[in-house]
């Protein structure tokens, strides 16, 4: 039920980035928020990551956190 709820989620969560990476006004504002962000959600797997309840210890979802929050930081960086 979880996964269900999870991945349904992130539908609305795609648009958001969708519209918001491809409208003309605050697009620069939205890609360092978004940064930010990624870099932030590594820190925040890392933090949780002995937690009881935590499912995301495969390398799949890793490669997903780490590789966005290390995008997140080239794009700042670049």
């Amino acid at each position: 039920m979880g996964y269900l709820i999870f991945c349904l989620a992130h539908i609305p969560l795609f648009y958001f980035v969708y519209v918001n990476l491809t409208s003309r006004e605050n697009t620069l504002t939205f890609i360092t928020g978004f940064d930010l962000f990624m870099i932030i959600h590594v820190g925040l797997h890392l933090l949780l990551l002995k937690h009881e309840r935590n499912e995301f210890k495969d390398w799949i979802s890793w490669l997903l956190i780490v590789g966005a929050g290390l995008c997140g930081a080239m794009d700042l960086l670049v």
